[in-house]
């Protein structure tokens, strides 16, 4: 029984920091479109860049994570 709370406290925090990460993300995409009037093709490229990229991580993460809460669901049911 410890051993669930311990897992669902941890998927609690894992959730809230991929939550505050699409904060990050969004206020990133707020200042470069402020930004990008001033800047160079060349560093509004490398921002948009590294910007996909970053999303494409929390997307990739967020499933991954919401994967293997699943199986551990099932996991748990089948065991019952």
């Amino acid at each position: 029984m410890k051993k669930n709370k311990i897992l669902s406290l941890l998927y609690r925090i894992e959730k809230t920091l991929i939550f505050l990460s699409h904060f990050i993300l969004l206020g990133w995409m707020i200042y470069l479109l402020r930004q990008s009037g001033q800047w160079e093709t060349l560093t509004v490229f490398i921002h948009f860049f590294f910007l996909s990229c970053f999303g494409a991580f929390l997307i990739y993460y967020a499933a991954g994570s919401g994967r293997r809460e699943r199986i551990r669901e099932l996991r748990g049911s089948n065991e019952s």
